[in-house]
């Protein structure tokens, strides 16, 4: 996973934004991962195989010179459908949506500027060899190398709330890999067809 992770700040290192490239550059690498854990090849926690071999050869097709380009967005998209029907909340934050301002303003042109590098074709075919990951156990420490994650107990509910946070958490380095931390810590317990999403409430910005 470090060789993914390091290619996607290698990228990223160039881009200039009022957020701190390393958050954004660790947002996309997280997404990306989980995305891929869950799809139907891997643990089954959504209907998708958008990052996968089967997505990519039903896709491309389609989209011969685009696909490469929309690929994110596309898988990225099915996750937050299925978050927004399941989450009893009308503001929240989910390692998939951190609210309008930042996923417009300022993660739509990070995507749009990486997925236009030369390097982008070879992160995703990295992450399509992401397959036959099947769990039953808690996983994430060892594949993310987090020695220590918070800890939780699922219930038989589709969603977990972690609590509120500031519509703007990712602009505090600390914050935001507290949140990561969270997040992972809920996916970390999820096993092959089951699935439970965590969310914050939002908070507004003061």
């Amino acid at each position: 996973m470090q060789a993914i992770r390091n290619k996607i700040h290698e990228l990223a290192k160039k881009h200039k934004s009022e957020v701190n490239v390393e958050i954004l550059a660790d947002t996309l690498f997280y997404r990306l991962t989980i995305i891929r854990l869950g799809e139907e090849d891997n643990n089954v926690w959504w209907e998708s195989s958008i990052l996968g071999e089967v997505g990519r050869r039903n896709l491309e097709k389609f989209f011969p010179n685009t696909f490469y380009k929309q690929r994110y967005d596309i898988a990225r998209k099915i996750i937050v459908e299925k978050e927004n029907r399941e989450i009893p909340e009308k503001r929240f934050t989910t390692l998939f949506n951190f609210g309008y301002e930042f996923e417009t303003k300022i993660f739509t042109p990070f995507v749009k500027e990486i997925s236009n590098s030369d390097g982008w074709k070879e992160v995703l075919d990295m992450i399509e060899n992401i397959k036959d990951k099947k769990f039953t156990s808690p996983w994430a420490r060892g594949f993310f190398s987090l020695p220590k994650l918070p800890t939780h107990t699922l219930d038989d509910k589709k969603t977990i709330e972690l609590g509120s946070m500031s519509e703007t958490f990712y602009r505090s380095k600390v914050n935001f890999e507290d949140a990561i931390k969270s997040f992972i810590s809920i996916y970390d317990l999820c096993t092959l067809g089951s699935v439970v999403t965590p969310y914050y409430k939002r908070r507004m910005a003061i």
